[in-house]
């Protein structure tokens, strides 16, 4: 019997989407109006961290979150930002390979200093 693969959090959240549409759908103009105006001021806000200083790898996702309430091409969206974090989470490498890259890193900056004069 083949082992069948989980799916990931961001997978499950994003299924969830759907119920929480429906529950969103029930709510008042006024309530779905602010939802819709916070989930704009995120995702602006994420884009321009981009090229700004900020967690855009983070705030993207929360605006996309907010709109996939109201809107299909958001929903869309956001399941392929989700299927791009499991696929980079799934191909970083392990944790001594980042211990190995820092030993050689300072091992490179000791000898520059030590090169110069330091």
């Amino acid at each position: 019997m083949a082992d069948r693969e989980q799916p990931s959090k961001a997978q499950r959240l994003v299924e969830g989407l759907s119920d929480r549409r429906e529950r969103h759908k029930e709510r008042g103009r006024i309530y779905r109006i602010a939802v819709l105006t916070a989930g704009v001021v995120v995702l602006l806000a994420g884009l321009a961290m981009t090229v700004l200083p900020g967690p855009a790898v983070v705030v993207i996702p929360i605006g996309l979150s907010l709109l996939a309430l109201e809107f299909v091409w958001a929903e869309t969206l956001l399941e392929k930002v989700a299927k791009g974090a499991d696929f980079a989470l799934s191909r970083r490498p392990p944790r001594k390979a980042w211990a190995a890259a820092a030993v050689v890193l300072v091992a490179a900056v000791a000898t520059i200093v030590i090169v110069n004069g330091g």
